[in-house]
């Protein structure tokens, strides 16, 4: 990676880990540029929503031993069960798209009222993919873009050779 030419500026409060909000340019052939604002969630906020959709429990895997049916471990290629994982997945994300429109006061306001389950219905149901997919690409890089420099090294560490 290479360094930014912009001048590093010191994190000295917890005001210095926020963002309040970007701007994210979704530009798709033969249709309008269009510009949404979100706030990027932080790095707990991620993982909560994660945690807010369990993952399905997957299927007991059964073979015959000695004429007898037995349970050996768990069928992680089951079929449905995969599929019931790719929708946790996609709710997921679903609801860290959600947080971060609504994150922005002033937009998205005719979701504000509505319970979860209804504004991730209104979502999913309106939302064109080629605007969502990317502002959801947008928040993920966001939170894998950052790189950091040790400027020193404690000396602690061990030289290597």
């Amino acid at each position: 990676m290479t360094k930014s030419n912009q001048e590093a500026q010191a994190i000295t409060s917890l005001s210095g880990l926020r963002i309040d909000a970007i701007n994210i340019t979704i530009e798709v052939p033969g249709l309008p540029l269009r510009t949404i604002s979100v706030k990027p969630l932080s790095y707990h906020d991620w993982q909560m929503t994660a945690l807010e959709v369990p993952d399905p429990k997957p299927p007991d895997k059964w073979v015959i031993k000695d004429g007898k049916k037995t349970k050996d471990g768990v069928d992680m290629q089951d079929s449905e069960y995969l599929a019931k994982r790719q929708a946790a997945h996609m709710e997921r994300q679903y609801r860290r798209l959600l947080k971060a429109m609504l994150g922005v006061p002033g937009q998205f306001d005719e979701l504000r009222d509505m319970p979860v389950e209804e504004q991730l219905k209104s979502l999913q149901e309106s939302a064109f993919m080629g605007y969502t997919l990317p502002v959801l690409a947008k928040l993920s890089e966001l939170s894998l873009e950052g790189f950091a420099n040790v400027d020193v090294l404690a000396d602690t560490f061990p030289a290597i050779p």
